[in-house]
C-alpha cells in the first residue's frame, strides 16, 4: 500500500531547470492517486483492496544530486474485501511520507538519466461494514525505486522504472489486531513528465503490474 506522494525521481530540466538555467531549489506538487492490491493476514484469508488519495509535498534540492522531499494528504475512500465477507468501505485518513532522491545519472543532451530512491510512508484509516460499526487500518511502508529515462526537448521526460517495498497493515483494535502484508512487495513504473512555463511541471505515473496504481499531479519549482 503507497500514498501518492509526487513522481519517483526525475531529471532537473523537468524541475525547473533547463540546460542554460539552473534548477530551481525548491518544488512544491499536488497529486491525486488510485492503487489496488492483494493483501495477506497471517495464516487466515486474503483481501483486495482498492484506494483514493490526495496529497501534497515540498521537495528540497539539497544538492546537485540529492533531492530531499516530505509529503501529506489524505485516503479520499476506496473499499476492502475480505475473502469470503462483504466489502467494507475504507474512511478518509492522513498519511505522511518522507523521501530521498539521487541523481546516478544526470542525463541531459541526448544522455539517459538515473535516479534512486528510498521512502517511508505511514496511512491511517478505518473499515466500516455495512451496519456502520468501524476497524482501525494502519499501514506502513518502506521503499526503494530506481528510475531510468531521457529528457527530450529540454521539456518531454518518459521513463521506465522498478520499485520494491515492505511493511506491515495492521486491522483490527489494539488488543486484537491482524498483522498482514502486501501480496507483491514490488512495482513495474511507468512514467511521463512534462515541464511546463513559470516553473509549472505535471507528471503521470502508472504501474501495471504488482501493485496496481496510477499518480498524477502538478507542481511549481522555485
Amino acid at each position: 500500500m503507497n500514498a501518492p506522494v509526487g513522481p519517483t525521481g526525475l531529471p532537473e530540466t523537468c524541475r525547473g531547470g533547463t540546460d542554460e538555467s539552473p534548477a530551481a531549489r525548491f518544488r512544491l506538487g499536488v497529486s491525486a492517486g488510485v492503487s489496488a492490491t492483494d493483501l495477506t493476514f497471517g495464516t487466515g484469508p486474503g483481501a483486495a483492496i482498492h484506494e483514493k488519495s490526495l496529497g501534497a509535498s515540498l521537495a528540497w534540492r539539497a544538492s546537485r544530486r540529492w533531492t530531499l522531499s516530505a509529503s501529506a494528504g489524505a485516503l479520499t475512500g476506496g473499499f476492502l474485501w475480505p475473502a469470503g465477507q462483504p466489502g467494507l468501505t475504507l474512511l478518509p485518513g492522513p498519511f505522511g511520507a518522507v523521501a530521498g532522491t539521487f541523481r546516478i545519472l544526470e542525463g541531459g543532451k541526448g544522455l539517459p538519466f538515473l535516479t534512486a530512491t528510498a521512502s517511508a510512508s505511514l496511512l491511517a484509516t478505518q473499515t466500516q461494514d455495512a451496519a456502520g460499526a468501524t476497524t482501525p487500518l494502519l499501514a506502513t511502508d518502506v521503499k526503494a525505486a530506481a528510475i531510468v529515462g531521457i529528457t527530450l526537448w529540454d521539456r518531454l521526460s518518459p521513463y521506465v522504472g522498478a520499485a520494491a517495498f515492505g511493511g506491515p497493515v495492521l486491522w483490527g483494535p489494539s488488543d486484537h489486531r491482524n498483522t498482514g502484508t502486501d501480496n507483491y512487495h514490488y512495482q513495474v513504473l511507468i512514467g511521463l513528465s512534462a515541464a511546463l512555463p513559470a516553473g509549472l511541471d505535471a507528471f503521470l505515473e502508472g504501474s501495471p503490474v504488482g501493485e496496481r496504481a496510477l499518480t498524477g499531479g502538478l507542481g511549481y519549482a522555485f
